[in-house]
């Protein structure tokens, strides 16, 4: 049974806390889905969670009055600058290119000015560029190891060197 059932089980038990929980960890593991986006906000709009509902619906195809106005309650909550309303979007729920989302979505993002702040923070650091500060800390490492390496052989010679009785 996956993550999608064992959610609609938790909701008939009126578990809406554990649906959303085990929803938000499907969305992580399988990426954007705006169904599941559509369905945490109507679980955090049945939890009264006005905030929650709002950051799910954001990037859904979820469409009605009280999903615009709780995506203003969101926006308000996070204080209103595209940079901060994109950061507490879901992780998973960024996409690379504005065309993987339903146009529903893709016109509230254009709307909003947030089309292109969600793909800028979407970029992850490319793994094969190294910063100043990895470089620095490397040399750092290597110094050290060098040093406690020349302590290491003086310790040695000076140690053998009683042991022969050549003081």
């Amino acid at each position: 049974m996956g993550a999608k059932e064992r959610a609609q089980i938790d909701i008939e038990g009126g578990d809406y806390g554990r649906a959303r929980q085990r929803l938000a960890s499907y969305l992580t593991s399988k990426g954007y889905d705006p169904r599941i986006l559509a369905q945490l906000g109507d679980l955090s709009h049945d939890m009264h969670d006005y905030f929650q509902a709002g950051r799910f619906w954001l990037l859904s195809d979820a469409e009605g009055e009280h999903v615009e106005f709780e995506i203003s309650s969101f926006i308000a909550g996070t204080g209103g600058g595209a940079k901060q309303i994109v950061s507490h979007l879901p992780r998973s729920a960024r996409m690379a290119s504005l065309d993987a989302y339903p146009p529903i979505a893709l016109e509230r993002l254009r709307r909003l000015g947030l089309d292109d702040v969600v793909l800028i923070l979407k970029r992850r650091p490319d793994p094969q560029r190294v910063t100043w500060r990895e470089r620095a800390l490397t040399l750092m490492c290597v110094l050290v190891a060098v040093w406690f390496l020349f302590v290491f052989i003086v310790g040695c010679e000076r140690v053998f060197s009683w042991f022969l009785g050549e003081d």
